[in-house]
């Protein structure tokens, strides 16, 4: 009985380890995916690419730049923004509902916006609560491994996957070169390629409102939106080893756990979605 008493309290304070609640932000140069959760179960999903602008200063002057950061805006949300737009439209009208619409109360979506301070260009696409994120996204990812088990009073419930950015195509390209030569195509119409850009890195955010959701992340940090979880990679890093894992330990009824892994599930859209874009784009320039 006393044993039992003291395996209980130790797997009790485990569940109120958060992480560090200092502020973290993803590193400069880096593309980013970020899945958010909230606690009444909505999803968004916010997809950064860096401009490389800061390091043309002193080198270029400023009207050039900002002429080459609205061009860049202006063929993301022409190419990647729009083709996702049009995807979760089409979702839509195979079988319209008028309160998940876009643009309604449920679903809204942010077309691309330039952020100074952190150099990038981002987009998002915000689904307020479970149902409208089920609807617009009725299956999960077949990439994520999930598994159960019992440890004393504790369940705990995991998801693995590989990085987001680690993914394939059929032909063996990985999609981390799928957003590098995107605004690759842009930079280097406007500026020298002898430009060189360090540190580029790749990062996926994964935010959950639930303390007891834990990570293998390299950085976790709590703030006003829930439980933060970082994972960082260079370009050298990238490969089919990289992988994430989620878990969740619930000491009570089997309750929100699933929305918890959510943002492990969505990786097989994003996946899809490249694969999409991709091909899409490909058509366009023949």
């Amino acid at each position: 009985m006393k044993k039992a008493f003291v395996i209980t309290m130790v797997l009790f304070m485990s569940l109120m380890v958060v992480g560090c609640k200092k502020p973290v932000t993803k590193p400069s140069n880096s593309f980013s995916l970020q899945m958010a959760i909230s606690e009444f179960g909505g999803v968004s999903q916010t997809v950064s690419l860096p401009t490389f602008s800061k390091q043309l200063l002193g080198e270029y002057d400023e009207e050039e730049i900002e002429k080459y950061i609205f061009k860049l805006k202006s063929e993301i949300e022409n190419k990647l923004y729009n083709s996702y737009y049009l995807k979760y439209w089409f979702k839509y009208l195979e079988n319209p509902k008028v309160e998940y619409i876009i643009g309604g109360g449920l679903v809204d979506f942010i077309p691309p916006a330039y952020n100074k301070e952190e150099d990038l260009i981002y987009f998002s696409f915000n689904f307020l609560t479970p149902s409208a994120w089920s609807y617009y996204n009725p299956s999960t990812s077949t990439s994520s491994v999930q598994s159960e088990e019992e440890i004393a009073f504790i369940t705990k419930t995991s998801s693995q996957s590989t990085f987001p950015f680690s993914g394939k195509d059929s032909q063996g390209n990985i999609i981390a070169d799928f957003y590098i030569d995107f605004v690759d195509k842009i930079y280097f119409q406007n500026f020298s390629k002898n430009l060189k850009r360090d540190n580029i890195k790749f990062s996926y955010i994964y935010t959950s409102p639930y303390k007891r959701t834990h990570s293998n992340a390299d950085m976790k940090w709590e703030d006003e939106k829930g439980v933060n979880h970082l994972w960082v990679k260079s370009k050298e890093s990238l490969n089919n080893e990289s992988k994430i894992e989620i878990w969740y330990l619930q000491a009570d009824q089997k309750w929100w756990y699933l929305a918890s892994l959510v943002g492990i599930l969505i990786l097989g859209v994003f996946v899809f979605l490249f694969l999409y874009l991709k091909s899409k784009i490909k058509k366009e320039s023949v």
